[in-house]
């Protein structure tokens, strides 16, 4: 993510419409991924492209 352009700021949580895995995205950037931390605490910065992010994930609205 480093040096790569910024598209839309996230800045929320999301969890998976088939499981209950939620991440905390981060932003989507110009090069069609989104950017986000998974919260299990199972690894770091992951990146998925921005389309399949949007059709795996929904936003938790609190």
């Amino acid at each position: 993510m480093a040096g790569i352009p910024i598209k839309r700021r996230l800045e929320r949580f999301y969890k998976h419409c088939e499981d209950v895995d939620e991440v905390f995205a981060i932003c989507e950037c110009v090069d069609g991924h989104v950017y986000y931390n998974p919260i299990d605490g199972r690894g770091e910065r992951e990146k998925m492209l921005s389309q399949q992010f949007y059709m795996e994930y929904e936003w938790i609205q609190e």
